[in-house]
Parts: C-alpha cells; structure tokens; sequence
C-alpha cells in the first residue's frame, strides 16, 4: 500500500484548497550538500521506534524553469460500480479472456467474470442488486448485479438463454462476480497496514498467475501457481522470489509483465522514515527498487534467468535490478501502445513524482531516481556523497492540497472514450478525485481532473480491451466509462 489509512492524528494538515499542481522540465545537476535539519515524526506511517525524516532543503535541486500545463480539457466520463470487496488492492486481466481478477489485501483473489464468459446458475431467480459503496462525485452511475454461479466453464457452444431453467449454463451479458475465491493463501499472507497481498499478474500467455505478498513474517514473497481454463491448480504453486523486509511499510507490491516479456516488480525501500538503511541508493539490496526478471528461465539455483542486458548482470550491484533510487513504487505500468513505463514513487513529507521511461530509449535501463537524496527535485538527504545522471521526474506535485501519496494507473488505450486516449490517468491516496495528464514533447501539456472521485484510491487496472478500472480500499471495484 501507498501508506496506512490516514487517521485525525496522522493526517497532513495542509489546507483544503487544491493548488495548481506543477511540472518541471529538469536536468538534474550533482546533488548539493543538504544539512540535517531538525528531525520531526513523518506524518505517514511511522513505526513504534520512532522514524524520523530530515527536513528538505529549500535550495533549488535542478536546472530549469517551472512550465504551467494547460488545464485538461473536460472528457464526459463516469463510473459504474461492479462489485463490493474486502479491501481490493490489485487488479489483473488475464490475457485472451474478458473476465477481470481482484487481489483482496486479506490474501483472496475474486474473479469477475466478463460479458461473454458462460456461467452455470442455480436459480432462475434474478441475482439481486448491490448498493453502491465507495465515493464519486458521477450523477448517475449503473451497479451491475452479482451473480450466484455454482461453477464456470469456458464451453462457447453452450446457449446464450437468458431464461434458460436451473442449472443450465447462460451468458449474463455483463460482468458478475463469483462468490467463491478463485484463491485463497489468506493463511500464509500477513495482513496489516502496508502488508498484505498486494500485487497480481498473469503471465502474457494466460497459463500462470503471479502473486506478490507479505508471508507470516512480514517479508515479501513472489510464487505462481498454474491456470487451467477456468481455475488454480493449487499444486502447483512455486516461490520464485523472496525479499527480507526490514520495517513494515514500504513493501512496494506491484507485478507487471513488460513489452519484452520478462516480469517487473517493484520493492520499497524497507521501510522506516528516510530510509535509514541507504537502500534507495545502495545497489548491493533489492530494495528500493524496480526489479526485471525472466520467469520462464533459470540461473543457477535461481527459479528465474537474470536478463543478460539487466545493468547488474554481470556485477555492480543486485543482478535483478532494472530502475533504483525509489522510496515505495506502489502502482507503476506499461503504456500498451508504445511499451513505455510509467513509474510513480510515493513521497515522504512534501511531494509526489511520476516518471516516464521511454521502451525507445532503453526502457529506463540502470536509471537511477535519486531517493533518498531527493524527494522528486528537491533535495531531502545528504549521503557524504554527490551523484551525477539521476533521473527526474517528468510531473510532481505538492502536498499543498492534502495530497499524501500517488497511485500510478495506466495510459488510456481503449476505445470506449476516444477524447481519453492518450491521456495518463493517477490518482492520490488522499485526495479523491482522478486526475488525467498529456504529453507532448516529452513535456507536461495539460494535467487536471476528470471529475469523478475514489475515497481511499488503491489502484487502476486495464483489461483485455485497454479500458481502465478503479479500485477502492473502502470496497468499490468501478469500471471507467463515457458519460
């Protein structure tokens, strides 16, 4: 998770009047020498033992004048409510099916499932409607009802009888939830705070899930499991990755299958205010991290093959690692027309940042984003060491408006809202209502909000069409459609 759910003791108290939030066009320069002011709590999730942050240093961080984005213009877009869950906090599209699987923090995945897939029913009665939970600011939104489906096949012969007597098999027309789990590792998965299961993937061909999760003993842990058409084989479950988490915050989370075919996940820094570890910076650690494997390989006793172009592969560092300098990448994806990732990093105490690295310039190879030295482009901690060649980020925005922490969604390449297209939909952890961003240039050019709200926003999702979903810590699974 971005950060634990705020509450009136640890809330930033920083105005509710929304400011202009602002992009820079930056070169980095060496980092300046930042003294250690006077260490106060961090308002986010500190621990028991007391983490402390550095205040940032007022000096400016890099070269280059603050560009005004022009105001996005209004795109008519709302948002259905499909389903209400316990704390959804991943979504996962497996590839050649319409139907969409959620991550319950608790360690559950929920199958949704789409328009075409068949389902057996057990009654002839209508399932009954859902009352919308969560929050937007829509005036008129469609619940879709919950199916009561006893089991699920993918025979596309069967009828398309809506009246069909019990026990046949029907196509509902629209997305439905299954009651029971699709899985369950509830017991294996810590669940608490930024702790839980936390991330999901299927692999590009559709034939193995991927779940990444905080075991009974708070560290993370990456394991797959074979598909059949329609459900887990449980037996087959495989640990591939494991990482030691030394506080309980910052686990990082996400699963993501790059246009090159290897898995990306992406590890926090560890945990604990300003990383008192070094881990952003130190290349000896996977934390801090967005890491770049191949799954369908091996190396050594490894369970995965190290792509031999990763910038550590022969040495210098974890050879896993693809992007560091990060403090907690919480939701970071690929656009799917042009391959390019989109990697926002949850800020500490003031800001929030958004980086694009392009798939034609390397896809971000070796890129380093500078925490802890800097919090997007102000400095934040001196290390008794200068860096050249970090990276900036494209957007950042302050906390000025109650903002607290980003949370990355995706490129919008579907086609049910033309005037979207192109347009990078995010959101904030604290703030509710979505906000959209274009490029041009390789420049901001207009960011702004699309007028609908999610309380307690915990992720985006694409599916198999490029059409974008929403997921609310507070229980609502929304589908994002034109108004």
């Amino acid at each position: 998770m971005p950060r634990c759910p705020p509450n009136e003791s640890d809330r930033y108290d920083l105005g509710v009047n929304k400011s202009q939030r602002e992009t820079r066009s930056v070169r980095w320069v060496p980092a300046a020498a930042v003294s250690l002011a006077t260490l106060l709590l961090l308002a986010a999730c500190s621990n028991s033992s007391g983490d402390r942050a550095a205040s940032p240093s007022t000096e400016p961080a890099a070269e280059g004048a603050v560009a005004t984005p022009d105001v996005l213009s209004a795109v008519p877009v709302k948002l259905e409510q499909v389903a209400t869950l316990d704390r959804p906090v991943a979504f996962a599209a497996r590839p050649g099916s319409d139907d969409v699987f959620i991550a319950e923090q608790a360690g559950r995945v929920r199958r949704i499932t789409g328009p075409s897939t068949p389902i057996q029913t057990t009654t002839t009665e209508p399932p009954a409607e859902e009352t919308p939970g969560g929050s937007t600011n829509t005036t008129a939104q469609a619940t879709a009802p919950r199916a009561t489906p006893a089991s699920v096949t993918q025979d596309e012969d069967e009828p398309r009888n809506q009246n069909a007597p019990s026990n046949s098999i029907v196509r509902t027309g629209r997305y439905s939830l299954l009651n029971s789990p699709l899985l369950d590792i509830s017991g294996e998965v810590r669940d608490e705070g930024e702790r839980g299961l936390l991330g999901m993937a299927f692999s590009p061909d559709g034939r193995k899930l991927y779940l990444h999760y905080s075991d009974n003993e708070g560290d993370t842990v990456v394991a797959r499991w074979d598909m059949t058409s329609s459900s887990v084989d449980t037996s087959s479950r495989e640990t591939i990755f494991t990482a030691t988490q030394p506080f309980a915050n910052h686990n990082g989370g996400q699963l993501a299958f790059g246009p090159d075919g290897y898995l990306y996940l992406g590890l926090g820094d560890g945990g604990g205010a300003g990383d008192p570890e070094g881990n952003g910076q130190n290349p000896d650690t996977p934390l801090g991290k967005v890491l770049r494997i191949d799954p369908d390989g091996a190396t050594g006793e490894l369970p995965y093959a190290i792509p031999a172009d990763n910038p550590f592969a022969t040495g210098g560092g974890v050879p896993e690692t693809w992007v560091w300098g990060l403090r907690n990448p919480w939701r970071f994806s690929f656009d799917a027309e042009t391959g390019d990732l989109w990697l926002p990093d949850v800020g500490e105490k003031s800001r929030e940042e958004i980086t694009v690295l392009a798939r034609a310039e390397g896809l971000g190879r070796g890129a380093n984003l500078g925490w802890p030295l800097y919090e997007g482009t102000e400095p934040f901690k001196e290390e008794g060491e200068t860096k050249a060649d970090l990276v900036a980020p494209l957007y950042e925005y302050p906390h000025t408006d109650g903002s607290c922490a980003v949370v990355g969604g995706y490129v919008y390449r579907g086609s049910a809202i033309p005037d979207l297209v192109g347009t990078y939909l995010f959101g904030d952890w604290c703030t509710p209502e979505v906000q959209g961003l274009r490029v041009a240039d390789g420049a901001v050019s207009a960011v702004g909000g699309l007028g609908i709200d999610v309380k307690s926003l915990s992720s985006f999702g694409e599916d198999d069409n490029n059409e974008l979903w929403l997921l609310s810590q507070e229980g609502g699974v929304y589908r994002l459609l034109p108004a």
